[in-house]
């Protein structure tokens, strides 16, 4: 059985994967685990189905992709994966798992990256993460690229 796990990547994981893999291990992502499960309930909504965890848990991988960019960053990336093998990790994060193994290109069911429009908020979000600026940056949608298109979206957020 699979599980889809967010992971968090940055432009050079981003470049890892359109060559054929992301990695090296252990990678760190978001999935909608019962630990996310009793943490939204908690505080938000109890009863969450398993697609608003799923958004919950790509939300944690934005964040966190955030978090990792450097000032030249001008988009949140996430990586959609399906893989079989997850384990918990021991943060106290609800929702954050770790793989074990690179993850290849075949196994990507999507990237999730902002589009051009929020690159002046991810790069004041980066540079100051007050919540004025990531509330700008969470304005944003992510869009999806499919596995095919990942090399593209390397391309264009490089050049």
């Amino acid at each position: 059985m699979t599980q889809r796990v967010y992971v968090p990547l940055d432009r050079a994981a981003l470049e890892r994967l359109a060559a054929g893999e992301l990695g090296p291990p252990p990678l760190d992502g978001y999935a909608a685990t019962d630990a996310l499960r009793g943490w939204y309930d908690e505080g938000a909504r109890p009863g969450a189905d398993d697609e608003l965890l799923e958004a919950v848990a790509a939300a944690l991988a934005a964040q966190a992709s955030l978090a990792g960019l450097d000032a030249s960053g001008s988009a949140r990336l996430v990586a959609a994966v399906d893989v079989s093998e997850v384990r918990p990790d021991e943060s106290e994060q609800p929702g954050r798992v770790r793989l074990d193994a690179a993850v290849p290109l075949r196994d990507v069911a999507a990237v999730l990256a902002d589009g051009p429009d929020a690159a002046d908020d991810v790069r004041a979000a980066v540079s100051d993460p007050s919540d004025e600026h990531l509330d700008a940056v969470e304005r944003h949608g992510l869009a999806w690229w499919g596995p095919a298109e990942v090399s593209d979206l390397a391309a264009q957020l490089t050049g």
